[in-house]
C-alpha cells in the first residue's frame, strides 16, 4: 500500500512539475514574442558622424540627413519630426537591418526652409509601432 501511494505521490509531482514548466515556457515565449515584434533595448539609431560632424543640415528647401541602425533589431522605418515655424511629422517606410544607415533627403519644394529649428527621428518597428523611448534629436544647421 505505501509503495502504490509513494508512486501515486511521484506521478502527481512530475505532473505539476510538466504542468509548471509548460506554462513557464508559454508566458516566456509570449514576452520573447513581444519583444521581437515591439520596440526593445536593441533599437537604437543615431545620426552618422564623420570626422566629428553630424551628417545632418537643411538648405533652401530641402532637408539632408543620414541616419545609421545602431541597434541589433531590422528597423522598417523613420517617423521623422521637423520642427522649425511651422510643425512637421512624416513616416519614412524603408528597411534598415542591423548596422546599416539610411541616408535621406527631403524636398519641401516652395516652403522655405529658414525657420528650421531642430529634427528628431524616432526609429520604426513592423508596421507602425514608433519607438518613442529611442528616438535622437538634433539642432538644425545650414548646409
Amino acid at each position: 500500500m505505501r509503495i502504490v501511494t509513494l508512486f501515486m505521490l511521484a506521478a502527481l509531482v512530475g505532473m505539476m512539475i510538466y504542468v509548471t514548466g509548460v506554462t513557464i515556457t508559454g508566458q516566456s515565449a509570449a514576452v520573447m514574442e513581444e519583444e521581437l515584434v515591439g520596440c526593445s533595448l536593441n533599437t537604437r539609431i543615431g545620426f552618422l558622424s564623420i570626422d566629428d560632424i553630424d551628417q545632418v543640415c537643411y538648405r533652401d528647401d530641402s532637408l539632408y540627413f543620414t541616419v545609421e541602425n545602431l541597434g541589433s533589431s531590422e528597423l522598417s522605418g523613420m517617423m521623422v519630426h521637423l520642427e522649425s515655424d511651422y510643425e512637421l511629422t512624416m513616416l519614412i517606410k524603408r528597411e534598415l537591418g542591423a548596422g546599416e544607415a539610411m541616408q535621406q533627403e527631403l524636398l519641401f519644394g516652395q516652403q522655405d526652409m529658414s525657420g528650421a529649428r531642430s529634427l528628431t527621428v524616432y526609429p520604426v518597428i513592423g508596421d507602425r509601432t514608433v519607438c518613442d523611448d529611442s528616438g535622437i534629436t538634433i539642432d538644425l544647421k545650414r548646409c
